[in-house]
């Protein structure tokens, strides 16, 4: 996972999070963020952050802002929102009005920007590999040791400790659930797997070795959708059923796979950086959880930036250090 994503990462687990609800656009709060903060720790949650007795309470409840677009069974519809909001302009002005919203709606029109070229527009580099911009990557493979995949791989270990002892300093956030304590560094440390896997095997994987190739990209888009869904929504917190998520979580990691691994263009890992910048951009604007904070926001753009020019000059990225950035 590139230097990038650590950032971001960190600041949702150092970053104490605003546990209000999102507002609907133009309504005060009557509460302050402590006395929220103090109904949100006094109120019991498990695991998954789901309140006891299947419910927010009804004052919290009452907090909820409707979601911009019906998605889930939860929310508002989109036509009713941009109504309300004084049409389509006014309506993206009100987004970009939102501190909390901006930068990811921000994120979300450079992910626009990074598929309409990867639409339109092949990498022409050498050394761009499955997706990869790879320093020390010559005549199809790379060393063993000195490229970038180890490179990442050492940095993903680094960073799983620090994101394993970073809640429990004084600069963890205090209201992190356990779910995200567990999901953040579990998958820094099973990207970081990936990459050793594939610097073991000269950063060119050959056709014996798809199948297991496949195996771990599959279970990696699994996990990653869904701690977008699960970790960084307010799906949960605005009343959808476990089930549906799920279903959700499903069908979007069923069609990353397909559209990526079975068009067999070697553009897979371009592909799911694409798809899990537009998901976390679109999850953030319009349905952010208690963990997609305006720090998070900001930094995520660092990381869609770096992607994109991967995508784009992977010729210069290539010369200071490739994909661990």
């Amino acid at each position: 996972m590139r230097l990038s994503y650590f950032i971001c990462l960190f600041s949702a687990l150092a970053e104490a999070s605003d546990t209000r609800a999102p507002r609907p656009f133009g309504v005060k709060s009557s509460l302050t963020h402590s006395d929220n903060t103090a109904k949100h720790r006094s109120h019991n949650h498990n695991l998954l952050d789901i309140p006891r007795g299947g419910g927010l309470p009804a004052k919290e409840a009452n907090l909820v802002a409707p979601s911009p677009i019906k998605v889930l069974g939860s929310g508002e519809g989109i036509l009713k929102s941009i109504t309300r909001g004084g049409g389509p302009l006014g309506y993206l002005l009100a987004l970009f009005k939102d501190d909390k919203r901006q930068p990811y709606l921000i994120s979300l029109i450079l992910s626009l920007v990074y598929l309409y070229f990867f639409l339109n527009k092949e990498v022409d580099c050498l050394s761009y590999s499955d997706g990869f911009c790879v320093t020390n990557f010559v005549d199809g493979k790379c060393p063993h040791s000195g490229n970038s995949h180890l490179w990442s791989f050492h940095e993903d270990v680094i960073f799983t400790i620090i994101g394993i002892a970073l809640p429990f300093t004084k600069y963890g956030a205090k209201d992190l659930t356990t779910a995200n304590r567990i999901a953040i560094p579990g998958i820094i440390i099973a990207h970081g797997i990936l990459h050793w896997w594939l610097s073991s095997h000269n950063c060119a994987p050959g056709p014996a070795n798809i199948g297991s190739a496949t195996t771990l990209y599959s279970i990696f888009v699994v996990a990653l959708t869904g701690i977008i869904f699960l970790a960084f929504s307010n799906f949960i917190e605005t009343g959808t059923k476990i089930p549906k998520i799920i279903a959700m979580i499903a069908a979007i990691s069923f069609a990353i796979i397909k559209l990526t691994v079975d068009s067999g263009n070697g553009n897979a890992i371009a592909a799911l950086f694409m798809a899990s910048h537009l998901l976390v951009s679109f999850v953030g604007a319009f349905y952010p959880g208690r963990t997609a904070t305006k720090l998070t926001g900001q930094t995520f753009i660092a990381p869609v930036i770096v992607s994109l020019t991967e995508y784009l000059k992977c010729d210069f990225l290539a010369s200071v250090g490739g994909h661990f950035w």
